[in-house]
This record gives C-alpha cells, structure tokens and sequence, in this order.
C-alpha cells in the first residue's frame, strides 16, 4: 500500500509500533533520557519475543523459526544438538504456524474493517 509522505496518520502500523517501541524505551530511561539508544538492542529483542495479540505468536519464531536462544538456557547449559530428521519437523512447525498467524492476520483485518465501517 503507498501512503503519502511525511503523514503519519495515514501508516497506522507504523505509528503503532512507534508508540510501542517509545513506551518501552521509557521504561528504561527514566534516569538518564539522552542514553536512550543504549536500550534500544535489549527492548527490540523484548517485543520481537513477547507473544503478539494479532499475531498470537512472538515475531521472532515467526521470522527464523524457532524459538529464542536466552541468557538463561545458555545459563544453565542445554544442549541444542538433535537428530538428522529433526531440521525437517521445525520446517514443518514452522510453516504451520505462518499458515495460522496469515489465518489470524485475516480475521483481525476483518474485525478492524467492522469497527472502521
């Protein structure tokens, strides 16, 4: 979709993410507002791994196709090797849950196209 430039209200999905991306960063700057950029690595990778609601899956999953290596699984040492087939069956997830989050994607476009009518 092509919007016009320098008006925000026309990319509304944009400006959300903004709003969000803003009120997450404040959550950490408090103290020191100018120091802002040195949080934005850890709230990018916050909101990349919490579940979305219109998504009803974390965008990270959805974009590499599998979950997350955290601090803490390193932490505590697991051991990420698995057999030959297994490459396979994450694809497979993987696809599925794309298949569900356009399902998901679909039916909230929808309802968002109810309340704006």
């Amino acid at each position: 979709m092509k919007t016009t430039a320098y008006h925000p209200q026309t990319d509304g999905l944009a400006e959300r993410f903004t709003r969000t991306l803003c009120d997450m960063l404040a959550c950490y700057v408090v103290d020191e507002p100018e120091e802002w950029d040195r949080y934005l690595p850890f709230v990018t990778f916050a909101y990349n791994t919490s579940q979305q609601t219109t998504l009803r899956d974390n965008p990270f999953y959805l974009f590499f196709g599998r979950e997350p290596v955290l601090p803490n699984d390193i932490k505590i040492n697991r051991n990420f090797e698995g057999n030959e087939n297994e490459h396979e069956l994450y694809y497979r997830k993987w696809r599925s849950a794309q298949e569900l989050v356009r399902e998901h994607l679909f039916k909230a476009q929808a309802k968002q196209k109810r309340y704006y009518d």
